[in-house]
């Protein structure tokens, strides 16, 4: 998935991600993506294992980002390098109990992030 692929969605309300090998993604792929909208709702499915780096990030506007979940039953088990960084909108998250790995930046410049939870209800 390229650079600014989805770059200025800005009427964007959710995205579904579901893929279950992703490597790591190009800085931008979701630029100024849901600034016309309350926000955007990001769901991993049940059988992402990693959130790819880079996947929200952006050099210039990043996403609108104001809520994430998780599928019952995740087998996610990392988050990549810069995956939320700069998404500023972000004030919880609740990461399934089986993650083992956040990578670097991965939350960065989320500057109204509040609560980090790790919940086991959510794994396997």
């Amino acid at each position: 998935i390229g650079k600014n692929a989805f770059g200025g969605c800005s009427k964007l309300k959710e995205i579904n991600f579901n893929a279950t090998i992703c490597s790591n993604l190009s800085k931008g792929t979701f630029t100024y993506v849901g600034h016309d909208t309350d926000g955007v709702t990001i769901n991993f499915g049940e059988n992402v294992t990693v959130i790819p780096a880079n996947l929200l990030y952006a050099d210039v506007v990043a996403p609108k980002i104001t809520a994430v979940n998780f599928a019952i039953n995740t087998v996610c088990h990392t988050i990549g390098d810069n995956a939320f960084n700069n998404c500023k909108e972000l004030s919880n998250i609740e990461i399934p109990y089986n993650v083992t790995s956040i990578g670097d930046w991965a939350f960065a410049n989320c500057t109204r992030l509040k609560t980090v939870s790790f919940d086991e209800k959510l794994s396997k």
